[in-house]
């Protein structure tokens, strides 16, 4: 019975181990998303938005869509 209730205790540490664990690891990942998204940003300030050297960084810049012939349907 002793041993039963101190492996019981083993398992209960070691559930609150990983639940500490766990909380810490989703505050490094918040941040680490924070930091991700100002160095986006900064680089698209820096470069500018439109830039192809974005692509370097896997940043897609914004470029002019297609225009569309005025004599050809969808359709076609």
């Amino acid at each position: 019975y002793r041993r039963a209730y101190e492996l019981v205790l083993e398992r209960d540490a070691h559930d609150a181990a990983k639940q500490a664990a766990t909380r810490e690891l989703q505050q490094i990942l918040e941040k680490g998303r924070i930091v991700h998204n100002m160095l986006r940003v900064g680089l698209k300030v820096h470069l500018g938005d439109t830039n192809e050297a974005l692509t370097a960084y896997d940043i897609r810049p914004v470029r002019a869509r297609g225009r569309r012939s005025k004599g050809s349907s969808p359709e076609e």
